[in-house]
């Protein structure tokens, strides 16, 4: 939890079961197709973060009262596919880990919830 805005942003790990992500076997079925996978799902979620604008904080007018934070952050891929812990299947299940940091929103010393 995040309890005070002014804390480092919150770490939060999801696993998506296999059945909700409905990935072919083949997709996982060895470490070089799972971590190719998992490579591609980054950046599938890197990309609907920044098209959604879910990568910006919220800009307030500056100072203590106006609202901050608001962003989602996943690990930016790079032009290698590589093994990375941002996403990850789980070996021999087809769970899928994704692994990344909430801003939360807030004003002043508190967290705006509902935003």
């Amino acid at each position: 939890t995040q309890s005070d805005p002014f804390a480092p942003p919150t770490r939060a790990r999801v696993i998506l079961p296999k059945q909700r992500m409905n990935l072919p076997p083949d997709t996982y079925s060895n470490k070089l197709q799972s971590i190719a996978t998992s490579d591609f799902l980054l950046r599938r979620l890197y990309q609907a973060c920044r098209e959604m604008g879910a990568d910006n904080s919220l800009r307030g007018g500056g100072g203590w009262k106006s609202p901050k934070g608001g962003d989602i952050q996943i690990l930016q891929p790079t032009q290698h596919v590589l093994e990375q812990s941002a996403v990850q299947i789980a070996k021999g299940q087809g769970d899928v880990i994704v692994q990344l940091t909430i801003n939360l929103p807030a004003r002043g010393r508190t967290v705006l919830g509902a935003e």
